[in-house]
């Protein structure tokens, strides 16, 4: 069961298994870990520019972040200037996104609207990797995405409430 409140004016507490606590923060760490090791292999020019590895643009999961993030209107060439901040920024939004997932309990402490902002962010982006990488059936790894998208969709969606102000007092949703 997933449940999530409003305390004040700019704090956000949901409460969810401990299970779900453990697979947001897997999301989370897989996000830090994935953008951290494309941002180790950025080659850095005599003027300071960061350029991306060859690599980053092979990686689906890290070209989908980008599209997503930058937008699939523009061209290469600003995707590759815009890269290194875009994925700076993501992972910096991931690990405030670990940081809220406790390690005891399974209530998280959203502390602003910002912080809020981010986990939504991240777990749209979570979304949008699933969907790049999920084959023709639906499925990564032989595994049905299904489940997992509608689970995310229905967290993201009792935060969005909460941050809209349109969730009665406590706003809950099954699993």
């Amino acid at each position: 069961m997933i449940s999530w409140d409003r305390c004040g004016d700019s704090t956000y507490v949901g409460v969810l298994s401990r299970y779900e606590i453990e697979v947001l923060r897997s999301y989370a760490d897989g996000l830090v870990s994935l953008l951290d090791h494309h941002l180790a292999l950025f080659d850095t020019t005599p003027d300071g520019w960061a350029w991306p590895h060859p690599s980053l643009h092979s990686d689906v999961r890290a070209t989908a972040i980008l599209l997503a993030e930058i937008g699939g209107q523009e061209p290469d060439w600003v995707h590759s200037l815009s890269a290194a901040a875009c994925l700076r920024d993501v992972s910096s939004r991931a690990r405030l996104m670990g940081c809220a997932l406790s390690s005891t309990t399974g209530v998280v402490h959203l502390a602003s609207r910002a912080e809020a902002e981010a986990w939504l962010g991240c777990i749209r982006l979570v979304l949008v990797i699933i969907t790049a990488v999920a084959d023709e059936r639906g499925e990564v790894c032989g595994n049905a995405c299904e489940p997992t998208v509608s689970w995310l969709t229905e967290v993201s969606a009792g935060l969005s409430a909460v941050l809209d102000g349109t969730a009665s007092p406590t706003m809950t949703i099954g699993r």
